[in-house]
C-alpha cells in the first residue's frame, strides 16, 4: 500500500471493498480527495496506536 500512495495513488481499496465505498473513492478522487479504505484506516490506526505504545511511557491516572 505505502509503495502505491509513495508512487502518486489517490488512495487505496481492498478487493472486497464494498460497490458503494468504491463508489465513494472514486468521488473523493476525482474531487482531488485521498482516501483509504474503511478496514485499511483502521489497520494503520491500530498498528500507530501499537507502536505508540510500544515507545511511549505508560501512564496511568490515579486519585
Amino acid at each position: 500500500m505505502r509503495a502505491a500512495l509513495d508512487a502518486g495513488a489517490r488512495g487505496y481499496l481492498l478487493k472486497e471493498t464494498a460497490a458503494r465505498e468504491i463508489h465513494g473513492a472514486i468521488r473523493a478522487a476525482t474531487a482531488g480527495q485521498t482516501y483509504l479504505g474503511a478496514h485499511l484506516a483502521c489497520a494503520v490506526f491500530q498498528k500507530r496506536a501499537l507502536r505508540r505504545n510500544d515507545v511511549a511511557p505508560s501512564t496511568s491516572e490515579g486519585p
